[in-house]
């Protein structure tokens, strides 16, 4: 789904408040580093507000040390800022090399965040029930509500199919064994 978000510009529907990913050529990111800084420090505030936030730069690490970009910016300055936004903000950027493993990356980083966030929500439900008895209703919850969002992302042209699979995957295992492998 298509949709302005609250920031970055990737996220999972149904997890726009957690999780973000703000997506940038070599060249957007020096400038926005640079010569836009004090908007870039208003995303990074929102970013910072993420529990899985971070920045993926279509470029490496090299290529902004070795000034590969047009602004003229001095590398030791856009180093600086880099490292700025990791320690100061906690929102991390990875230099992934090339356009293509910019987007592999995306797509990995929501997969795992999204899994993450799932694993906890698991966690949390058989937390609220001590009882052995209320253990497989919760399972059974559990299972319904992840074979539900893959239902519902499947609707949709761009959802990933390897996290729907991943989802129905989770809701038979939970079915089979219970989200820690067996119910108590």
């Amino acid at each position: 789904v298509r949709q302005a978000l609250p920031a970055g510009d990737y996220s999972v529907e149904g997890f726009e408040s957690l999780i973000a990913v703000e997506r940038k050529t070599l060249e957007d990111f020096v400038h926005s580093v640079i010569r836009d800084r004090e908007r870039f420090k208003k995303e990074l505030l929102k970013l910072a507000d993420y529990l899985h936030p971070c920045i993926v730069v279509e470029a490496s690490l090299p290529d902004v040390l070795l000034s590969r970009y047009p602004s003229g910016a001095h590398p030791n300055s856009v180093f600086g800022a880099t490292v700025s936004i990791c320690v100061d903000y906690c929102v991390p950027v990875f230099f992934c090399g090339d356009r293509q493993a910019a987007r592999r990356f995306t797509e990995e980083f929501l997969v795992r965040a999204v899994m993450q966030q799932l694993s906890q929500r698991a966690i949390d439900m058989n937390q609220k029930s001590n009882s052995s008895q209320a253990k497989p209703r919760i399972n059974e919850e559990w299972a319904a509500f992840l074979e539900n969002e893959a239902a519902q992302m499947e609707q949709h042209d761009d959802s990933n199919p390897d996290l729907v699979m991943a989802m129905r995957i989770g809701a038979d295992a939970i079915m089979k064994r219970g989200p820690f492998g067996g119910v108590d």
